[in-house]
């Protein structure tokens, strides 16, 4: 009898957590199915074998107004769609973030998220709020199991954005941060918003983009991705965004991993800072584009790209780009126009506000410079003194 009576109260002495978070604590803990016991002792609730979503969800929807803290415990979490109606249109995820200031964490590589098959969703969906934090995740969003590929923004590891432009709820203040994500349909990672930032991730043969910053201002900063299978058009970077900075991230293509560009920012924005990365493409690997830098008034600095001497990148530079200190190698180099960038017609003179290129200071090894589009765009035919040009070491 007494074991009956407690299991109404949670955590009462004797009696193990509920399967039901309890409502109104502003830190929440939650256990896997297969969390040891030492570690479940300590939850709020422990999530099914083959449905943890349902309790994630309503440990959040539980949380004060104010917002607060899950953390989910050791353990493996199996996730399934779940059901989010917003504003009359539904939200595609397993994991939902409808509330603002919520902080989602987990222990790291240990505390293991794997979606279901045929689920065809986000892993984790954070719509229209502001003052979210997700941390320390390990995503397996499973794209092999999922039946529809050309979702790419509702098959997402984590997608942060509002429903639809028009319902004018723009995420602000959203911070992916130390989550591994692997597998998925579409993007890795995905933040449309303001101060949105991926930092200190690793990800690996997303079927989309690992890391895309829309918006801004932005950071993509300190992140790990390798791509050993598949194609993708940028590995990382940035779509209808200004103010973003993109810095020491390691992007390293191997294997069968195959991208069109390795860090790109989108062209009719500006004010990027693209600095302290490595792209390289080893054995196997295939790389088109190193570095694309579309935007204007954009400062590309001590940067590393190595490609294979037999398969050359292209380094492809905007309007107003400050390019110095980088270290280029196997390279051929271009303004954002020239023939290099095939999508592009070339321009047969520089439009008159062109404010050209500066590029300076930089070491090319076994690089080329697109002469004409270096011409046309006031820039020096010949790379400056202040450069260093060598051919590559054997």
């Amino acid at each position: 009898m007494f074991c009956v009576l407690c299991g109404l109260f949670l955590l009462a002495p004797g009696c193990g957590p509920s399967s039901t978070p309890p409502p109104g604590k502003s830190h929440i803990i939650l256990a896997a199915h297969d969390t040891p016991e030492g570690d479940k002792k300590l939850a709020d609730a422990v999530c099914t074998a083959d449905n943890a979503q349902d309790t994630i969800n309503a440990a959040i929807a539980n949380l004060p107004a104010t917002g607060g803290q899950v953390t989910l415990l050791p353990g493996n979490y199996t996730l399934r769609k779940a059901a989010l109606i917003h504003k009359n249109k539904p939200v595609s995820g397993a994991i939902l973030i409808n509330k603002n200031n919520v902080f989602l964490q987990g222990y790291g590589p240990s505390t293991s998220l794997f979606l279901a098959d045929a689920q065809d969703c986000n892993v984790v969906r954070i719509t229209g709020v502001k003052g979210v934090t997700v941390e320390r995740l390990s995503i397996d969003a499973n794209f092999q199991g999922q039946t529809v590929r050309n979702r790419a923004f509702e098959s997402c590891g984590i997608r942060a954005s509002w429903i639809h432009e028009a319902d004018g709820e723009h995420c602000s203040d959203i911070v992916v941060r130390e989550c591994t994500v692997r597998n998925a349909a579409g993007l890795g990672i995905m933040l449309w918003g303001s101060n949105v930032q991926a930092v200190a991730n690793v990800l690996s043969d997303n079927q989309a983009d690992d890391i895309e910053l829309l918006g801004g201002p932005g950071i993509i900063r300190g992140n790990s991705v390798t791509r050993t299978s598949g194609n993708v058009d940028s590995v990382l970077g940035t779509d209808a965004a200004d103010d973003i900075l993109i810095t020491q991230n390691t992007v390293t293509i191997t294997g069968k991993g195959s991208a069109s560009v390795g860090i790109r920012s989108w062209g009719g924005f500006s004010h990027h800072i693209i600095t302290n990365n490595i792209v390289r493409v080893e054995k196997g690997g295939a790389l088109r584009i190193g570095i694309d830098s579309r935007t204007t008034e954009t400062i590309v600095n001590g940067n590393l790209l190595e490609c294979p001497p037999e398969t050359p990148c292209i380094v492809s530079l905007g309007d107003g780009n400050i390019v110095t200190g980088n270290i280029f190698r196997n390279a051929a180099i271009g303004y954002q126009t020239s023939p290099l960038w095939k999508d592009q017609p070339h321009e047969n003179s520089a439009p008159e506000d062109a404010r050209g290129v500066v590029f300076d200071n930089n070491t090319l090894l076994s690089c080329t410079l697109d002469a004409m589009s270096f011409q046309n765009h006031c820039v020096p035919l010949h790379p400056s003194v202040a450069n260093r040009v060598e051919a590559a070491r054997p």
